[in-house]
């Protein structure tokens, strides 16, 4: 099977391999966002140049030349197998014209150049919120609270970063910048990480401004010390902002713990005055704690002119389990059955073809549900929530009240 047959045909080939790699603040390097749980190294221990021919790349190439199924991608078969959109299909679908590449892969799964036209690397776990769906490897803020939390299961530092010094981590980074055609910020927060104003500044400085710019950032500022990001956008001709919103108001504000959401408000005026060509989306990771919010979330962000309704992400939480929806009781399982039927029924279908993949999102939100039932994890959630709301001094009745019965 040729490259080009693999790419349109293979249910487990994909594109990542050949064109990328995804950095942690823990030094852990994967073959992209959707595997951080089975990295390909870790650049405490070996450079970017190493990792890309080493020994598990190399097997996970040779297993998606053959269409075997690879464990660092099971995500991705999750979110096929409910009728999803996956980080698979983007990558294939963005990245075709690096096929001539995959043609030069040697039978050991080496390949003769690193080819690195996709980058994603979180330089530190820097940021502001402490999300009750993250951890203090990927947020610094979570760092005081997971210590009450687990006690001494925390990082050693507060600060995390893939290698000790950054200007090794630059020194490493610098020349795959002349050639990248893909920047994806995340984080930490990257509205806020030193490292991502001198990547723009630097492509700037070369004339590389062509260089599509990606962003998944909690939209809680536009500023950090003297910069104004806005300012190097507008050098940007090809700009896409993902904001992470879970919920708005009060709930948004406990799920999501930092954010505020009329600042959220202004940030979103502020950007559409004075960067009208940055494109803007919202994507909700959805799990119990707002699934049932979901439907109003898209139809409030619509109504207040934030996005168009088909620019709305869906990000199915699968880990921790005990947050997964499929922990929610049976009522509120068919609650939530009802609205998203509700909502794809009278608000999506009726605007057209244009919003064919949004409703596919809210179909696979009930897909997923139905797919297996956890609701022997309540517990589990009960305790760590309970826990994490004597830390805050919040409560989830409170902030959630169609969830009451979740908290008792």
């Amino acid at each position: 099977m040729d490259a080009a047959t693999r790419l349109t045909r293979s249910r487990s080939f994909c594109m990542a391999p050949w064109v990328h790699m995804t950095t942690y603040p823990v030094g852990d390097v994967t073959s992209c966002c959707f595997a951080p749980d089975v990295p390909l190294g870790n650049l405490r221990k070996s450079s970017l140049a190493e990792i890309w021919n080493d020994e598990p790349i190399r097997q996970l190439r040779l297993r998606m030349l053959e269409d075997s199924p690879s464990q660092q991608c099971w995500r991705c078969y999750e979110r096929e197998a409910i009728g999803g959109y996956s980080r698979r299909l983007d990558f294939n679908q963005n990245f075709p014209h690096h096929l001539p590449f995959v043609d030069t892969t040697r039978s050991d799964g080496s390949v003769p150049r690193m080819n690195m036209a996709y980058l994603d690397f979180r330089f530190s776990n820097i940021c502001n919120f402490t999300c009750r769906t993250c951890d203090p490897t990927t947020s610094s803020a979570w760092y005081d609270d997971a210590t009450k939390l687990r006690g001494g299961a925390v990082p050693s530092s507060r600060i995390l970063r893939p290698i000790q010094d950054p200007l090794d981590f630059w020194r490493q980074m610098e020349p795959l910048l002349d050639e990248v055609e893909f920047l994806y910020f995340a984080g930490g927060e990257p509205l806020i990480t030193e490292e991502h104003y001198r990547v723009l500044l630097h492509l700037i400085k070369k004339g590389r401004t062509h260089v599509r710019l990606r962003y998944s950032t909690n939209f809680s500022t536009l500023t950090y010390q003297n910069y104004d990001v806005m300012a190097l956008w507008r050098q940007f001709p090809d700009v896409c902002v993902q904001a992470s919103i879970d919920g708005s108001g009060a709930r948004g504000e406990y799920i999501r713990k930092g954010q505020i959401w009329q600042q959220v408000l202004v940030n979103r005026e502020r950007l559409a005055l004075l960067c009208p060509h940055v494109g803007f989306d919202m994507s909700a990771t959805v799990l119990l704690l707002n699934a049932l919010h979901i439907p109003d979330l898209h139809r409030e962000c619509v109504e207040l002119g934030l996005i168009r309704p088909e620019d709305f992400g869906i990000n199915i939480l699968f880990d921790p389990d005990y947050l997964r929806l499929q922990v929610l009781p049976q009522p509120l399982k068919e609650q939530l059955r009802v609205r998203y039927r509700e909502h794809i029924e009278n608000y999506i279908t009726p605007l057209g073809e244009d919003a064919a993949l949004l409703r596919e999102r809210f179909e696979a939100v009930v897909h997923f549900l139905d797919e297996q039932d956890l609701s022997h994890k309540l517990p589990e959630f009960r305790d760590f929530n309970r826990r994490l709301d004597a830390i805050r001094g919040e409560s989830l009745a409170e902030a959630l009240p169609e969830l009451r019965e979740l908290a008792d």
